[in-house]
């Protein structure tokens, strides 16, 4: 059990840090006694009635959910001066954001974080990033051009009546712009103590009065982290990437879009090794160190008809290439997926919408010394449907939710994910909600047909063997949740959620001893069970000032009865904070500066060996004219630098997050 150890903390003040908190007070220091109105462009109202799709595929007002959702803005994302998509993420309620190196990230809801943290299924656009090779979310290949994302929606809990299999403890829909709302150019170029240089072009116009288009290009460059030691780590991430999108409106209630994109990104990357042969790139200590180049795209279309008020049918189809080579793993994946869903209401107390869809997924590696897949090469095929039925009571007040999706894959042949929502509105101040969902963590190709060698465990007495089970089943969770939304009055918002969340056939590794290896075999030997309580809240002190809280628990148990894994137990329980806290300030001063802080308090993670630890962040801006912005962000200014996750799958370099700053330049003409 994770249980929460209180610590006596020291506050130091990287040299970064000192610089830039004497760098936003002198700033502050210019504001007058007046305060213009409305210079805030974060609208407390505003983000309460947000329109969201993620939790019903279709727009509604967030207050009126039955889901725990959060809302990332644009502008929330500008005023963190986040730089990735990844990034952006922290202080969410219930996720649970480390970075393990430059280009790695460990990212999770609600539990069983992980490099490879497998239930949370993130879409980009409607196109599901989800890898379905070793699941999870490749991180370092997940990016756009900040500037043009409208929001990001982070449901916590299950989603899989919807989205089907792997959208167990959550899902990340990341939304961008029209091409009508980006019109003209937008550049900028920055540098820092970590973010080296980075800069982005992006132009947006129209070729006649209902065809949209924009096209951008960006680069990104990231200096080497640091090691406990002090020493530089092997992680110096390049990034280079552009896209294009094209909205087309050829009449008044039906549209067309077309987008994707291209990649090419390189990545130092370091393996702890105990293999003994010897290979090009292998150190005498043990390391295997080399560049991973990732390159890939997409494509997608999509046509949407919206044939009344309450009706709309939506067809989706999109291409994705992925291809990483790197010293354990050479790999291409190619996923065809096209879907299609119709919304309709079928009497005046029932809204209905059902879908359907098939995804052909492709890959061919080259095997290894290190990393082997039998067979080398492999197409899977999945078919889905899924119907919702959205039933209103009490003149509306009260909201009946269910309906399931069916999915037939490759690996398990058919799967069932139902759920039932019923959310209460008494009036428009108050919501109160509760679900009850099976979800299911369908098996990924690895832990089927993998076998890993030597990069687990480099002091282990034995080198160690990972191996695929063709008998490996999903992983199933039956959730249950509550939530509550109060606005006692226009400045003032809470939100609450609750959630027991029940596993069974979680994964877990069988050792075998095999001279001269230690063979461990994937299974489904864990069951588990998990409790947590998030609260976010809100309070527009002024037309200029906005504050928010953001508090998470999560208390984890698992059982290994059955099973003779000694260590995932432990390594699970252990590799999720128990408690995370994140207060925001967001003002906008006079002279059209912004002063914007972020303050986070993260758990230990005690089976890892890591500390808790506060981080602060600090954005401040200035725009001396409407097209120019300038503006510097500080982040992780309390230390000079600290241990954040260390990766539980695939053992590489362990580095620690760098306090950074870093200056920015933003035109729009």
């Amino acid at each position: 059990m994770n249980h929460y150890n209180k610590h006596t903390h020291t506050l130091k003040f990287s040299l970064p840090g000192i610089i830039f908190l004497f760098l936003s007070t002198m700033l502050s220091g210019v504001i007058a006694n007046e305060i213009k109105e409305d210079l805030t462009q974060i609208s407390f109202e505003d983000l309460v009635n947000l329109e969201v799709s993620s939790v019903s595929k279709y727009s509604q007002k967030l207050s009126e959910t039955a889901a725990a959702i959060y809302v990332i803005t644009n502008e929330e994302i500008r005023r963190k001066g986040s730089t990735s998509i990844a990034d952006s993420l922290r202080g969410v309620p219930g996720l649970e954001v480390a970075r393990i190196n430059n280009h790695n990230w460990a990212i999770t809801s609600r539990g069983f974080n992980s490099d490879f943290a497998n239930k949370l299924l993130v879409l980009i656009d409607g196109r599901s990033v989800y890898t379905p090779i070793n699941s999870g979310v490749h991180w370092d290949t997940q990016d756009t051009l900040m500037e043009d994302i409208d929001r990001i929606e982070v449901i916590r809990g299950p989603g899989a009546t919807l989205w089907g299999a792997n959208a167990v403890n959550g899902v990340i829909n990341v939304t961008t712009k029209e091409a009508k709302d980006t019109l003209g150019y937008i550049s900028s170029i920055g540098t820092g103590t970590s973010d080296q240089i980075f800069g982005s072009l992006r132009y947006g116009g129209k070729i006649t009065d209902d065809l949209y288009y924009r096209f951008f290009v960006k680069y990104h460059d990231i200096d080497r982290s640091k090691l406990s030691s002090g020493a530089d780590a092997n992680d110096q991430w390049d990034n280079r990437r552009s896209g294009f999108r094209l909205d087309w409106y050829p009449e008044a209630e039906k549209s067309f879009t077309l987008l994707g994109d291209l990649y090419n990104n390189k990545a130092e990357q370091l393996f702890n090794t105990s293999l003994a042969t010897a290979v090009p790139g292998v150190f005498a200590n043990g390391q295997l160190f080399g560049d991973t180049k990732l390159t890939g795209g997409h494509i997608l279309g999509k046509y949407k008809s919206v044939l009344s008020n309450d009706s709309d049918i939506e067809i989706q189809a999109y291409y994705d290439r992925f291809h990483r080579r790197q010293l354990t793993v050479n790999m291409v994946v190619d996923t065809f997926d096209i879907s299609l869903q119709h919304r309709f209401k079928l009497t005046d107390n029932h809204q209905i919408i059902w879908g359907a869809g098939y995804r052909a997924i492709s890959d061919d590696l080259e095997n290894t010394e290190f990393f082997t897949m039998t067979p080398d090469s492999q197409t899977v095929h999945i078919y889905n449907s899924f119907i919702q039925d959205e039933i209103k009571l009490m003149d509306d007040k009260l909201k009946l939710i269910f309906g399931t999706k069916i999915e037939i894959n490759n690996y398990t042949n058919t799967e069932i994910q139902p759920n039932a929502r019923l959310v209460y509105m008494p009036n428009d101040k108050n919501t109160l909600w509760g679900a009850v969902s099976r979800a299911v963590r369908t098996p990924s190709r690895s832990e089927f047909d993998l076998t890993l060698r030597s990069t687990l465990a480099p002091t282990a007495p034995l080198p160690q063997v990972l191996q695929g089970n063709d008998n490996y089943i999903s992983e199933d969770l039956l959730a249950f949740e509550f939530g509550y939304r109060i606005q006692p009055n226009d400045r003032l918002n809470f939100d609450f959620a609750a959630y027991y969340n029940n596993y069974d056939n979680l994964r877990s590794f069988e050792l075998t001893v095999s001279p001269p290896f230690a063979i461990f075999n994937v299974d489904n030997n864990f069951d588990g069970n998990a409790f947590g309580i998030e609260l976010s809240s809100g309070f527009q002190v002024s037309d200029w000032w906005l504050l928010r809280t953001n508090y998470s628990y999560i208390e984890l148990d698992l059982s290994n009865e059955g099973s003779i894994d000694t260590n995932t137990e432990t390594l699970i329980e252990g590799s999720s904070p128990t408690h995370q806290i994140y207060l925001q300030s967001l003002m906008s001063l006079p002279l059209d500066i912004e002063l914007d802080i972020g303050l986070r308090f993260v758990d230990d993670l005690n089976s890892q060996g890591i500390s808790d630890y506060v981080g602060l962040d600090i954005h401040t801006s200035w725009r001396p004219t409407d097209n120019l912005e300038l503006s510097i962000v500080g982040q992780s200014l309390l230390d000079s630098q600290h241990k954040e996750f260390s990766p539980n799958i695939v053992n590489i370099q362990i580095t620690e997050l760098e306090s950074s700053v870093y200056g920015k330049i933003t035109w729009k003409f």
